[in-house]
């Protein structure tokens, strides 16, 4: 997973991860597996299938999962996350940390040194940290590349300076993960 970020990096750079085919050959049309790969990931489009978002999620590493209709589960390099795609096409990833003592003031100033993600805790008392991608206008594969890529890097940090404090942990130590059977977190 730590290829993510160089990987987005280089599809925001034009490069086409794992789009030639074994001979790198030219697609019919002309152009090559590269340009018809770049071209796709710059396509803008309304909405996309959980199919289709599982697909791109495999592409650039991961093992995703559909849990229910529009609610797909991954593992980031930190923590397993939930991608909502549901609203019109809008996606939201969605991190969730269970059975820790949270200071809103923590929470609080995390909210206010950082844009893109928000935190809080839920009604039942856990900590969340979520980012949406809002598709008015049309969104791409890139565009939902770099959103994973920044909620990797997000979740981290959160984990660092919100997460381990609540948890009783040492920073560099993240939450673990529930194995129960039917829950994705």
């Amino acid at each position: 997973m730590k290829l993510l970020l160089p990987l987005a990096l280089a599809l925001l750079a034009g490069c086409a991860h794992g789009a030639r085919g074994p001979s790198g050959r030219a697609n019919a049309g002309g152009a090559t597996s590269t340009e018809a790969a770049q071209e796709r990931s710059d396509q803008l489009r309304d909405d996309f299938t959980d199919s289709e978002l599982i697909s791109l999620l495999t592409e650039i590493g991961y093992e995703a999962r559909q849990v229910l209709d529009g609610s797909i589960t991954f593992e980031l390099d930190s923590a397993r996350v939930m991608l909502f795609n549901q609203w019109g096409g809008d996606l939201q990833l969605y991190y969730v940390v269970t059975g820790g003592d949270w200071a809103l003031s923590g929470i609080n100033e995390w909210n206010r040194t950082r844009r893109l993600c928000r935190a809080y805790v839920d009604p039942d008392g856990d900590l969340v940290l979520e980012s949406d991608l809002l598709a008015l206008g049309g969104i791409t594969d890139r565009q939902v590349v770099s959103f994973v890529a920044i909620f990797n890097k997000a979740v981290e940090m959160f984990i660092k300076e919100v997460a381990s404090e609540g948890m009783g942990r040492p920073p560099t130590e993240a939450p673990p993960a529930s194995d129960e059977p039917g829950t994705w977190h």
